[in-house]
């Protein structure tokens, strides 16, 4: 697989990519993490522009999304029922979508994003079963509740680096 950043040339295929990850979270009972029309193309242009959003390829087809950046995340400054292992730097995973075509694509963004910086955090909606039951088969560990900026709730996971 092949991971590199996304342009504003991309936006058509990741609103489809991004569409079929919530049809299929919906399918499996997690309809509550994506409001429809989410994420919203004005969100997914910024973070082009911010060099945040990579695309996953396999055979030059798009099979994953995924958002990622390095420093402070607002929304993990407090949080609840637990707590961060570390203040180490992170970098962040968010918006991490695939089109289910393909197997590994979560896996091969978590080793890229190792790459990048050891310490990782992310989050997901307690609804999304696959993705708590995925990031604790791929080492993270759960660390509490964070809310995100419009006060939705979300469960907190990070990996350390290996001698932490």
């Amino acid at each position: 697989m092949i991971i590199q950043p996304a342009t504003e040339l991309d936006i058509l295929k990741l609103r489809e990519l991004y569409d079929i990850a919530k049809r299929t979270m919906n399918r499996i009972g997690n309809q509550n993490q994506w409001m429809p029309g989410e994420p919203f193309c004005t969100e997914l242009l910024e973070y082009i522009k911010k060099k945040e959003l990579f695309l996953v390829l396999e055979n030059n087809e798009l099979v994953g999304a995924f958002v990622f950046f390095l420093g402070g995340e607002p929304s993990y400054e407090i949080i609840k029922a637990g707590s961060w292992p570390n203040n180490l730097p992170y970098g962040t995973i968010h918006r991490i979508a695939s089109n289910g075509k393909v197997g590994g694509v979560l896996e091969n963004v978590f080793i890229w994003a190792e790459k990048q910086i050891p310490n990782l955090r992310i989050d997901t909606h307690r609804d999304n079963a696959i993705m708590n039951y995925l990031l604790q088969k791929y080492g993270f560990i759960r660390c509490g509740i964070i809310h995100l900026a419009n006060g939705e709730e979300r469960i907190a996971y990070a990996k350390t680096p290996k001698d932490d």
